[in-house]
C-alpha cells in the first residue's frame, strides 16, 4: 500500500526493541568503565522531509544518554510528530534513534562532535500503517553551562537506503536541524573559601601599645589578620608574625617576627595543650588515571611509618584533578583517587574509621593554571597525619 506524496507502507520493521536491546548492549561497556555520565534530554528538531515526501515539520523528542569517559558519548532518543496529507487526513510518525557521538574537545565547556546513528521510523495514517529503518549522520555543537545543564545544536542527515521503501525504487533522505537541553545526573562539587579575619582595633583604654601576633591553626593552616586603624591598616599572612599599634589614631608598625621569649611567656600553655604538629604528604598521579606515578609509589613506606609515629588519631585524604577536562569529570576523577588511596590505606592495615576523605575536583590547585591545561602538581591526593 502506497502513501500519497510518495509515502509507502511496506512492513521492513528495525523494531523499538531491537534499538533498546542494542542500547542496552552497551551498558555493560559503560559501567565498566566508570567515568560515565547519565544525562537527560529533551528539545524540539526542524524536518525537512526530501521531495519525494515533500513535507516540513516540527517535532519534539526526549532521551537519555551517557558520557563514555571524556570524549565518547551515546544517546537514546524518542520523537513523535505528525504531516498533513490533505483530503485524505492526517499521518503520524514516531521514531527512535540511537547515536553515538565524539567530542573533539571533550569536556570542554563548548565542544564541537560529529554523530552516526541507526533508527527506525514507524508511520500511521488513513491508507494503513508501515516502518522503515535508517541510518544517520550528525554534526553538532555541545555548551555546557551552570553545575547540570547543556545545549546541543546539530544538523542530521537521516537516509533510508533500502530501495523498495518509494515508488519508483527510490531511497529517502531528510535533514533535521534540532535544539536541545541536556541535564546530568550529577554535579560537580563546590569547595568553601578560605577564612580571612578583619580585626578593627577598639579605642585604647591606656597608652600602652597592642601587639597582634598570628599563629597557625592545630592543623598547621594559616589564615591572614588584617589590623585597621584610622590612619591605614596592615596584613599578617605568615605564622609567628606580628604588628604593634599605639592607638586607634596611629598607623599600625609593619609585621616583623614576633620575639619567641614573648610567646612562650603569653602562649607557652595553649600551645603545649596543642596535638603534634600535623604531617603532610602529596601523591601525584598518571594523567586521567588512578595510577600513581613512580615516585610516589616509593613514598608509601614513609607515609606508614609516620601514621605509626604519629599513634594517629586521624588520616584525611583529599582527591584533586587538573584543569583538563569537564569539572564534572574532574570531580569524578578525584573521588576515585582518594578512594583508591583509602583502599590502599585499609589494605595496609590503617582502620577504616580513622580515615576521612573527599574530593575537590579541579579545585584548589598547587599551580594555578587556565581551563583544559594538563598539570602534573594538580593531579594529586593529599594526605594528613594528625
Amino acid at each position: 500500500m502506497k502513501w500519497p506524496v510518495g509515502i509507502t507502507a511496506k512492513k521492513k520493521y528495525m523494531s523499538k526493541t531491537c534499538l533498546i536491546a542494542a542500547f542496552a548492549a552497551l551498558l555493560p561497556l559503560t559501567v565498566s568503565a566508570e567515568l560515565a555520565d547519565w544525562y537527560l534530554s529533551g528539545g524540539m528538531s526542524y524536518i525537512n522531509s526530501d521531495s519525494e515526501r515533500s513535507s516540513d515539520d516540527l517535532a519534539p523528542s526526549i532521551g537519555v544518554g551517557l558520557m563514555l569517559g571524556e570524549f565518547y558519548g551515546v544517546d537514546l532518543q524518542y520523537n513523535d510528530y505528525s504531516f498533513d496529507l490533505g483530503a485524505a487526513g492526517d499521518a503520524n510518525i514516531d521514531g527512535f534513534n540511537l547515536t553515538g557521538r565524539y567530542y573533539f574537545l571533550g569536556h570542554s565547556k563548548t565542544s564541537p562532535y560529529l554523530g552516526l546513528g541507526v533508527g527506525s521510523l514507524k508511520t500511521k495514517g488513513p491508507f494503513g500503517e508501515g516502518s522503515d529503518s535508517h541510518v544517520d549522520v550528525a554534526a553538532g555543537v555541545h555548551w555546557l553551562f551552570g553545575d547540570r545543564w547543556g545545549l546541543r545544536g546539530e544538523l542530521r542527515h537521516r537516509f533510508d537506503g533500502d530501495n523498495d521503501a518509494l515508488p519508483a525504487g527510490d531511497e529517502f533522505g531528510d535533514l533535521i536541524v534540532s535544539l536541545d537541553l541536556t541535564y546530568a545526573l550529577s554535579a560537580r562539587g563546590r569547595t568553601a573559601p578560605r577564612r580571612m579575619h578583619r580585626n578593627r582595633l577598639p579605642e585604647p583604654v591606656s597608652e600602652s601599645k597592642t601587639t597582634f601576633i598570628l599563629l597557625s591553626d592545630e592543623d598547621g593552616a594559616v589564615g591572614r589578620v588584617i589590623v585597621s586603624t584610622d590612619a591605614g591598616e596592615e596584613e599578617i599572612s605568615q605564622a609567628g608574625y606580628a604588628v604593634d599599634v599605639a592607638s586607634a589614631q596611629a598607623t599600625p608598625a609593619k609585621p616583623k617576627p614576633a620575639d619567641q621569649a614573648e610567646l612562650n611567656r603569653v602562649f607557652g600553655a595553649v600551645q603545649g595543650a596543642f596535638p603534634e604538629t600535623p604531617e603532610h604528604y602529596q601523591l601525584y598521579f598518571e594523567f586521567e588515571s588512578t595510577e600513581l606515578t613512580v615516585d610516589s609509589k616509593q613514598q608509601i613506606p614513609e607515609i606508614m611509618a609516620a601514621i605509626e609515629a604519629h599513634n594517629s588519631v586521624e588520616v584525611g585524604v583529599v582527591g584533586h584533578a587538573d584543569t583538563s577536562g569537564n569539572p564534572r569529570y574532574n570531580l569524578t576523577l578525584s573521588e576515585r583517587r582518594a578512594e583508591a588511596i583509602v583502599r590502599m590505606l585499609v589494605g595496609m592495615g590503617i582502620r577504616r574509621d580513622l580515615i576521612e576523605s573527599r574530593s575537590d575536583g579541579e579545585n584548589n590547585p598547587v599551580v594555578p593554571t587556565a581551563d583544559n591545561v594538563k598539570e602534573q602538581k594538580n593531579r594529586r591526593v593529599e594526605i594528613t597525619i594528625r
